[in-house]
């Protein structure tokens, strides 16, 4: 979405950049299509497979340099659900150790 190099910071090709909407779209339903699945997966409904993410805030109202920083709680991939520790939560489990 943003095109930013890692390395340098600079940005390649700004006027190609995604919008979140675009990005998202991309990796779900726009997936779905090129594997001719979209009736089974690509999107959140009765009778799909959802492999799903938990998020701490929507990557379509965060500024796209944040999207990196969006810290997942949980996942579930395949029916498996994988609980995800947060920074916070593990310096707080850290602190609770000590005492």
């Amino acid at each position: 979405m943003n095109r930013q190099c890692v390395f340098s910071g600079k940005v390649y090709g700004e006027e190609e950049c995604l919008t979140a909407e675009q990005a998202l779209h991309a990796v779900t339903l726009g997936a779905a299509y090129l594997m001719e699945k979209e009736d089974m997966i690509g999107s959140i409904e009765v009778g799909k497979l959802a492999d799903m993410a938990v998020l701490d805030e929507s990557p379509l109202d965060v500024d796209k340099l944040s999207v990196k920083d969006i810290n997942v709680h949980a996942t579930m991939l395949g029916g498996d659900v994988t609980v995800h520790q947060t920074a916070n939560s593990e310096s707080k489990n850290a602190e609770a150790e000590m005492v």
